[in-house]
C-alpha cells in the first residue's frame, strides 16, 4: 500500500521489500516445517500454507507501514536523495565508503574533528616550545650571573684574606717594634 505524495525513492524502497519479501516466501513451505503428519491431507497442508504465507505478509507489511510512519522513512528518503545531488555539484569529491575495517572507518569519519584537534595540539606544543625556549635562556642567564657573582667573591674572599694577612703582619711588626722599644 503507497502512501499518496510519496517520493520515489520511498515508492521504490517498498517494492523492493515487497519483492524479496514475497521471494522469500515462495522458497518456504511450511509443511516441509511442521513435517508431514499422519492423516492430514494435502488440501489442509496447501491451506495452511497458504494461510502462514497470508498472515506473515500482513504482518510484514504492517511493519513496513509502521517503519515508513514512525521513522520518517519517506523524509530520510527525501534528504539522501538532496544529499545525492548536492553530491553531484561536487567535482572532484566522492561519496563517503566503508573499508571494512571499523578503526579505519572512525579515524575518516572523524578526520575534520582530528584535524582540528591535532592543529590545535599543534599551536599548544608551540607555545609551550616557546616558554621552554624563553625559560632556558633566563636559566643561563641566572646560570652565567651566578658563575660571575661566585667569582667576585671568591676575589672578595681573598682580598679579606690578604687584608688579614697584612693585618696581623702589621700588628706584629708593631709588637716587636713596641716590644724593642721597650727593651731599649
Amino acid at each position: 500500500m503507497m502512501a499518496a505524495g510519496e517520493g520515489k525513492q520511498a515508492q521504490l524502497l517498498r517494492l523492493v521489500l515487497r519483492k524479496a519479501f514475497e521471494d522469500v516466501m515462495e522458497s518456504i513451505s511450511f509443511a516441509e516445517l511442521i513435517g508431514e503428519k499422519p492423516g492430514m491431507k494435502k488440501k489442509k497442508v496447501d491451506r495452511f500454507n497458504s494461510t502462514c504465507k497470508t498472515e506473515l505478509g500482513q504482518e510484514f507489511q504492517g511493519i513496513v507501514e509502521s517503519l515508513f510512519r514512525d521513522e520518517g522513512m519517506d523524509q530520510l528518503l527525501k534528504s539522501r536523495q538532496e544529499l545525492i545531488e548536492e553530491q553531484k555539484d561536487m567535482e572532484g569529491c566522492t561519496a563517503w565508503r566503508p573499508s571494512g575495517s571499523v578503526v579505519d572507518d572512525m579515524l575518516s569519519f572523524n578526520m575534520n574533528v582530528i584535524t582540528a584537534k591535532r592543529k590545535q595540539a599543534t599551536v599548544m606544543c608551540e607555545k609551550a616550545e616557546r616558554e621552554v625556549e624563553t625559560l632556558f635562556s633566563q636559566v643561563q642567564e641566572a646560570r652565567a650571573k651566578a658563575i660571575h657573582h661566585q667569582k667576585q667573591l671568591s676575589a672578595a674572599e681573598d682580598q679579606s684574606k690578604n687584608l688579614i694577612e697584612f693585618i696581623n703582619t702589621q700588628e706584629e711588626a708593631h709588637l716587636r717594634t713596641a716590644c724593642s722599644l721597650i727593651i731599649y
